[in-house]
């Protein structure tokens, strides 16, 4: 296909996206945010990620590592696209906005033009004054584990000018602890307790300090990703137990029927 059968001309009237990315570099349990200088004209004073626009030839991917080098000065690694997001803002054009996570290679950055650069806990990000869409999106984006492909948002605001969100394609892959796609009817065994397991009751804790290292089968999986076990023949206390499928490795495959 020669390059004038993509003439834009042929769409002048259409609706159009300027493209944008955002990255949320992350150092362990802390994210890379930029608080806006007091000379923007937009997000003073509020944080955000790292971003800005796509200059033309390059990929989406490339303009986020830019972006990322020019605001901060970091090399990184593992960039992850995590979601598009189409922005509408009831003008005669719109952003297509492509959202990133990555990992600092180091946590030493350079001051930045655009504002202040700060490495944040993720338990602080409630009490800072974040730009308005961050306080829904960023603790989705946060949430993805490597293998979670990426999802999709649209931004519009009401007739009260308030921003409304609305996301498609969160439903989470169930990828075990290797990354290798779980089903219901696998066999799988239990290779870590979940963090959450050890603050809960004793008896709770009791199951699945028994059910550590054991074959179970997966019944479910419920709408956050949690695999539902069968432990009734193994333990007797309860029937079956909820677990990330991060906590679980495959063991064999469920057996297939012609």
């Amino acid at each position: 296909m020669p390059a004038s059968d993509q003439n834009p001309a042929y769409s002048k009237s259409r609706y159009k996206l300027i493209p944008r990315t955002l990255t949320f570099v992350t150092s362990k349990d802390d994210v890379l945010l930029l608080k806006g200088a007091p000379t923007k004209k937009i997000w003073s004073g509020k944080y955000n990620g790292l971003g800005g626009h796509v200059e033309r030839g390059e990929s989406i991917h490339a303009a986020a590592g830019r972006e990322i080098l020019e605001e901060a000065g970091l090399k990184v690694s593992d960039l992850r696209l995590r979601a598009v997001i189409t922005v509408d803002a009831n003008q005669s054009s719109g952003i297509g906005l492509y959202v990133f996570t990555a990992a600092a290679a180091s946590r030493n950055f350079a001051p930045s033009p655009e504002g202040a650069l700060e490495w944040v806990p993720r338990s602080r990000l409630p009490q800072l004054d974040l730009v308005e869409d961050l306080p829904t999106l960023l603790p989705v984006v946060l949430s993805r584990r490597p293998y979670d492909p990426p999802f999709s948002a649209h931004y519009r605001w009401d007739a009260n000018d308030r921003l409304v969100v609305e996301f498609s394609g969160l439903t989470l892959a169930p990828y075990d602890e290797s990354g290798k796609v779980i089903e219901v009817g696998d066999w799988v065994r239990l290779v870590a307790v979940p963090p959450g397991v050890k603050q809960g009751p004793r008896e709770t804790r009791a199951v699945f300090r028994r059910a550590l290292g054991q074959t179970f089968k997966i019944q479910a999986f419920d709408e956050h990703g949690h695999a539902e076990l069968d432990l009734s023949r193994k333990v007797a206390r309860l029937n079956t137990i909820w677990v990330e499928p991060e906590y679980l490795r495959l063991y064999r495959r469920k057996r297939k029927v012609d």
